[in-house]
């Protein structure tokens, strides 16, 4: 398996390809095709994807709403397959440097309190804990707010 991951911006001929994506790697809260083509071609957001060999492999969703001064890491999702080989390093560095380039303030985002891993990789990156969301997930699992401050 080649490391070599190449970002691009989502086009609607990857809706499918993502959606499984999200289904083979997300238990719940998996967004539907319906979802992922409403963010790629109508939200004000950047949906970015990752390839590996032609193949979709991981998918960020940043949203960037005007007036507000932060943009928000709306999901970011790896191929279980892919996950240690840099891809996510890869993404979180092009959010940062879209969010510099935009002038915002920070970039915030949701975790499970139970994603251990999540939770670290955001930590390294200088993301801190602000609050806990209650029942986020549709699991009724608790959700951690952070934010890392640019």
């Amino acid at each position: 398996m080649s490391n070599k991951f190449v970002l691009r911006n989502a086009i609607l001929d990857d809706s499918i390809e993502i959606s499984q994506l999200e289904t083979n790697n997300f238990a719940m809260d998996a967004f539907s095709q319906r979802q992922i083509k409403y963010l790629i071609t109508k939200a004000k957001s950047f949906f970015v994807v990752a390839e590996n060999n032609n193949k979709i492999v991981a998918s960020m969703v940043l949203l960037n709403r005007q007036n507000y001064s932060n943009l928000r890491l709306y999901s970011i999702v790896v191929d279980e397959k892919f996950r240690g080989h840099g891809v996510a390093r890869q993404l979180m560095d092009y959010a940062i440097t879209k969010a510099v380039k935009l002038n915002k303030k920070a970039i915030s985002l949701e975790v499970r309190i139970d994603n251990f891993n999540a939770i670290v990789f955001y930590e390294r990156y200088g993301f801190i804990k602000s609050s806990i969301l209650k029942s986020y997930y549709e699991d009724e699992t608790d959700a951690w707010r952070m934010n890392l401050f640019l």
